[in-house]
């Protein structure tokens, strides 16, 4: 949590603790049958291509039992393996709209 909320007006937090994977691997580890989520999300901005409308996005990351978190299972393609994530390699998931808006509404998807 990185805000508090006072009279009904989210105020941001000084402080907050972070996690990181290896906090969940310990955690994992010590309590061997949890089903254990990391997640942090944002949203961001992009354009397809130079003069084309800026568009948006939320950014969900996620680390462990990705439907704990509700997260859909995936349809196509894979998530991200194990070590790709311990080794912060630059992968994604993106939905079918995302993915439509990103390689055009005919293009061809992996």
């Amino acid at each position: 949590m990185t805000n508090d909320t006072i009279d009904g007006v989210s105020i941001p937090r000084s402080r907050y603790p972070l996690f990181a994977i290896d906090d969940a691997r310990g955690l994992a580890a010590a309590v061997p049958r949890a089903r254990l989520v990391l997640t942090v999300q944002g949203s961001g901005t992009f354009a397809t291509q130079a003069g084309t409308p800026t568009r948006a996005a939320t950014v969900i990351g996620v680390f462990g039992a990705a439907d704990a978190a509700g997260i859909p299972a995936v349809l196509k393609g894979r998530l991200p393996t194990l070590d790709e994530l311990s080794r912060d390699a630059a992968v994604a998931v993106v939905s079918n709209v995302l993915a439509r808006e990103l390689v055009g509404a005919n293009g061809a998807f992996a």
